[in-house]
């Protein structure tokens, strides 16, 4: 049986602003990670010995970003569609697109043509602008 739609009014509006809000910081701390990484290679290629385990660190860390955002995602989806698989299927679905675009994007096209450090720098403003608009679209007057 679908959950019942949810009411754009009152409680279930604030749950949206809230999961919003917490899926911008979450973007917000994957773009400020992007902007990190190239000094971090910097600071740990010369190690000769520990420095597995520094990248073993950033790509947890990714993942756990990349993770909550996975949740926050599908309960923003959830207050407009009404239907769980649904909005997990939708949500499911543009998160393996993304991922494949942006792998090959940043194989095929930004790094080998900018760089490492200009393409996480390139990464981390998309990111940024991507926080940014998820708290305007929540501002917007819906009817």
């Amino acid at each position: 049986m679908p959950l019942p739609r949810r009411s754009p009014d009152g409680l279930g509006r604030a749950r949206a602003a809230a999961r919003r809000a917490c899926l911008a910081a979450v973007v917000w701390m994957l773009a400020a990670h992007a902007a990190a990484v190239p000094w971090i290679v910097r600071l740990v290629t010369p190690l000769t010995s520990g420095s597995e385990y520094a990248f073993l660190a950033l790509v947890w860390f990714t993942g756990a970003l990349t993770g909550a955002a996975f949740p926050l995602a599908a309960g923003i989806r959830l207050g407009v569609s009404g239907g769980a698989g649904g909005a997990a299927a939708r949500v499911n679905a543009l998160d393996n697109l993304g991922a494949c675009a942006g792998s090959l994007l940043a194989g095929v096209v930004f790094v080998p043509l900018l760089g490492l450090a200009s393409s996480c720098l390139l990464i981390a403003l998309l990111d940024a602008a991507c926080g940014v608009l998820l708290l305007a679209d929540g501002c917007r007057r819906r009817p």
